[in-house]
């Protein structure tokens, strides 16, 4: 982030949305308490209600690697869309002032004028774009449906198919018309795109540090077209990550309780003497 700065570019925020870093703790500690209930809960069960450890012995090989495996599935996949949420939660978006590079031209609230006006006149304009701990220093240009680079991507459909998702629900929008022209604006394409990342920010989340965003240049037109040809999926994009990963925190938490819960022996097994319990998960094996 320092690196935008230290250019000497001034630029004014658009908009502004708080981070999606609490609710990626907040869904990591819920599928580790989750996990941990799950193991704890099962091989409790297996050595209290099951005959101990000849049952382990018996049923460890089928059970406990389904088991082992759920937890792997479920912690890789929390990792997964914690780090595909946050790529693409917009936190904040900065336009360029016109005096950035018209010198002397104008400044203060001419300059933020004439920076809106160069969006609603489809002129180049330089954006900061922010997601989680990833910064992009945008060069938008106007260009042909072939677009500037070769792959026909404007900003404004990258916002409006989900590919940066934008909550005017959950954070401040400061220009209104700056936003709305950044949005419907076709003309204005992805000409240049440099990537910063705040490796606090991603120790903080617990993003692995060998996530890299994925570049917004890597976005293929076929693949906003075919999601722009399915209209039933655009209300899914626009979904909120902070309340997905809450929900699948919660969702963890419960299927590890759940799990817990059905190991534990049925009512026919504790009331019939002499009957071995059998975990009611498994049967089948």
């Amino acid at each position: 982030r320092g690196a935008v700065a230290a250019e000497g570019v001034a630029y004014r925020d658009i908009f502004r949305c708080a981070s999606l870093e609490d609710a990626a703790i907040r869904m990591r500690r819920r599928v580790q308490i989750g996990m941990a209930l799950e193991f704890a809960g099962t091989q409790s069960a297996n050595l209290l209600f099951h005959d101990g450890l000849e049952v382990i012995s018996k049923f460890s090989d089928a059970n406990n690697f389904l088991m082992f495996l759920h937890i792997y599935v479920v912690w890789k996949y929390s990792g997964f869309i914690r780090d595909a949420f946050m790529a693409r939660h917009v936190t904040r978006i900065a336009i360029a002032e016109a005096s950035s590079f018209e010198a002397g031209v104008c400044s203060g609230s001419c300059a933020q004028k004439e920076a809106t006006d160069q969006v609603a006149r489809a002129e180049p304009v330089m954006l900061i774009v922010e997601t989680g701990p990833w910064q992009r220093k945008l060069k938008l240009a106007p260009g042909s449906k072939e677009g500037p680079s070769g792959d026909g991507l404007p900003f404004g459909r990258l916002i409006n198919l989900g590919a940066l998702h934008v909550d005017p629900s959950l954070g401040e929008v400061i220009d209104a018309s700056a936003l709305e022209q950044l949005r419907s604006g076709q003309d204005l394409q992805i000409a240049a795109e440099d990537l910063f990342t705040d490796e606090a920010a991603k120790r903080r989340a617990s993003v692995g540090q060998d996530t890299i965003s994925p570049s917004l240049t890597d976005i293929t037109a076929e693949s906003l077209q075919w999601l722009d040809d399915r209209p039933w999926l655009h209300g899914a994009t626009q979904w909120s990550g902070a309340r997905l990963m809450d929900g699948f925190g919660w969702l963890a938490l419960a299927m590890g309780v759940g799990t817990a819960f059905m190991w534990l022996p049925s009512r026919s097994d504790r009331e019939l003497p002499g009957r071995t319990a059998q975990p009611q998960v498994l049967d089948f094996l």
